[in-house]
């Protein structure tokens, strides 16, 4: 039974974390990496904090594609303050929670010092072991585009299959792009994405997982109402 709840648990949250709907406003998409500190002992253990460095891969078509320039910047992520407030761990299958009070911030960047061109194979400077000289430092330096805080984050891994998803709801604070979304539409966002074990000739060492996920504005339910039905099922 535990398994069978899991595995439906899993499949709600990748509802969530694939590429929106055309009837969804998606803000923004990123790909990156993710690591708690402190590092070592109980993964995301009650206390630990749960960070995310990496860069932003879409833009909003309307609100954010005309103001920027990737030719003439890097654009980065920061997600940071999330910290675990509650664990669950059974049959190898992880689900936690986070109290409110973490945030996220996205920079534009013409130095690309984080991008770290031309070495073959380009791989960025994420570093080994984060903390560290190059992360989250070079994924947080230059002009803060957007902001946002986070609230009812929640995530869950699943250790047969090595793969996850992590939640959260998104307000809008501040940041020079801001402006160019509609007040209105500065809450109610939400943040997932997808996440597995690093592989590959660019993974670096120390992380926990390679991620890719978005933020977007549902029109249907309200996040809130669906992670408390998500957290029933799995008790």
């Amino acid at each position: 039974m535990k398994r069978k709840v899991s595995l439906l648990l899993f499949t709600a949250l990748l509802a969530f974390a694939v590429p929106a709907l055309a009837a969804d406003e998606a803000l923004l998409g990123f790909t990156g990496y993710d690591f708690k500190t402190p590092a070592g002992g109980t993964y995301l253990a009650i206390g630990d904090s749960y960070q995310a460095v990496g860069f932003v891969t879409y833009f909003n078509p309307t609100w954010l594609q005309p103001y920027v320039d990737p030719g003439a910047n890097e654009y980065t992520f920061y997600q940071h303050g999330l910290v675990v407030n509650s664990y669950s761990f059974s049959g190898n299958f992880l689900f936690v929670t986070f109290a409110n009070g973490g945030s996220v911030e996205y920079y534009e960047d013409p130095s690309f010092d984080a991008t770290n061109p031309p070495n073959p194979p380009n791989c960025p400077r994420y570093g080994n072991n984060p903390p560290n000289a190059t992360s989250p430092s070079t994924f947080s330096n230059g002009t803060l585009a957007i902001s946002g805080s986070l609230a009812n984050a929640t995530l869950y891994y699943d250790y047969n299959s090595n793969q996850g998803a992590f939640g959260a709801d998104m307000t809008i604070t501040g940041g020079v792009d801001a402006v160019y979304v509609p007040p209105g539409s500065w809450s109610g966002w939400f943040m997932s994405g997808l996440f597995n074990t690093p592989s590959g000739p660019c993974a670096p060492a120390g992380y926990d997982h390679i991620l890719s996920g978005e933020c977007r504005h549902p029109v249907t339910a309200t996040t809130g109402k669906t992670w408390g039905a998500l957290k029933k099922l799995y008790r």
